[in-house]
């Protein structure tokens, strides 16, 4: 089948443990205007209000055509059903710089009707990208790149998988790749949200169609500051090559704590102040993540059900949308640091640093403490299932206490 299109962190502080999708916008350029109030808004043509806007686009929608298979199967008729969600979001800057993420997650059903015969073939399957970038102006937006896969657990068979690498989808045994270009129609646009539709082609062996759009709506919220934060996100995956079933275990979940997000040294911070007043006037801020997850690829000629394929995937998005919570709150806690340092002394800014670290470890820390420990259930051969999350109850694996700069307390 060809488809088109399928979120995404020394003295190590550790948030260890994996929740509903969450998505981090990435940081923007340090530009020169400022917002002069949280909820100042005047809506001018061309131009977007600026602020945050944020909501997720169901997905369910239907596209079929006739297609000739060849000599050996003849005409047969395409049917795909798709089902999902994605979430999209992004931030405007009073200059009218759009930053942004989105990211998919979708259900499938290809049916297959050999017309000759009337003989049905069914392949279900799931979709997911992550990690996408968003563009564009008050006009339309383009979503690029992200990264993810596209899954097919046919009934008998061999489970097939492609990935999606940067934004483009490479489909190995058809010798073709797709490049992603998710368009956003804006139409509507007030101080209270925007409105748009979203279209991507979903296409199908043969028989590509037109962008299939979908109505989306997003409320604005307004912010005390248009700066974000850097989020630099560096993976280091633990990651299997499976062959026999034995090997995702051993290779993708080789330690106790099979995911978490580091960072270390300190992160990067430079003031932009006020010539007359020295006030803090921009703060640009780049936080380094390391992020530590399992991975996994199914080997040519690998021996694996549908239903061990189904439990590995389940476990390392279980994983992902984990570790994902935790850079959302570092992200949104580095966000509200960054504003508040606006119109600071600059000594006073660097007095407040400790507590920006301080308030992303109690954020982790509450968060494992509620629901952060993995833990594997596996079959008679040792091979996982299933997984479930509990809360951590073990000190040892929550996050440190101990920052660059000292101690934290509770």
């Amino acid at each position: 089948m060809r488809r088109v299109l399928v979120l995404a962190a020394g003295v190590a502080v550790v948030a260890a443990g994996a929740t509903a999708t969450v998505m981090a916008i990435p940081g923007s350029d340090p530009t020169p205007n400022v917002s002069a109030a949280a909820d100042e808004c005047t809506v001018e043509p061309g131009k977007l209000p600026p602020g945050r806007y944020e909501a997720p686009l169901a997905i369910s929608r239907q596209v079929d055509g006739d297609r000739d298979a060849g000599p050996v199967v003849g005409k047969v008729h395409d049917e795909q059903v798709e089902t999902g969600t994605m979430n999209l979001q992004l931030a405007v800057s009073r200059s009218q710089e759009i930053h942004g993420t989105w990211e998919l997650e979708s259900n499938l059903t290809s049916t297959i009707t050999v017309q000759r015969n009337g003989e049905k073939w069914i392949t279900p399957g799931v979709l997911q990208v992550a990690g996408g970038k968003v563009g564009g102006n008050a006009t339309e937006l383009h979503l690029t790149g992200g990264n993810g896969q596209v899954t097919h657990y046919p009934a008998a068979g061999v489970v097939s998988r492609y990935p999606i690498v940067a934004g483009v989808a490479d489909y190995t045994p058809y010798l073709g790749k797709e490049t992603i270009d998710v368009v956003v129609k804006l139409g509507d646009v007030s101080c209270d949200q925007i409105s748009g539709e979203v279209s991507y082609p979903i296409g199908l062996s043969g028989n590509d169609k037109a962008p299939q759009p979908q109505p989306w709506t997003a409320p604005r919220t307004p912010a005390p500051c248009d700066e974000e934060p850097r989020i630099a996100i560096t993976e280091k995956p633990n990651h299997a090559d499976v062959v026999a079933a034995t090997d995702f275990r051993k290779y993708a979940l080789p330690n106790p704590i099979v995911g978490r997000v580091e960072f270390y040294p300190r992160f990067a911070i430079k003031w932009k102040t006020n010539p007359t007043t020295l006030a803090i006037e921009r703060a640009g801020v780049s936080i380094p993540l390391t992020l530590i997850r399992p991975t996994w690829r199914l080997m040519p000629g690998a021996k694996i059900s549908a239903e061990y394929t189904k439990a590995f995937d389940k476990i390392v998005n279980m994983v992902r949308v984990h570790e994902a919570r935790h850079i959302a709150d570092i992200e949104r806690i580095a966000r509200k640091w960054v504003c508040d340092t606006h119109g600071k002394s600059p000594t006073t800014a660097d007095d407040m640093e400790q507590q920006l670290y301080c308030d992303i470890i109690r954020a982790a820390r509450t968060f494992d403490r509620a629901s952060g420990h993995l833990s594997i259930i596996v079959d008679e051969q040792k091979v996982p299932v299933d997984a479930i999350y509990k809360p951590e109850t073990d000190e040892s694996t929550l996050t440190s206490l101990k920052t660059p700069l000292g101690m934290c307390t509770e």
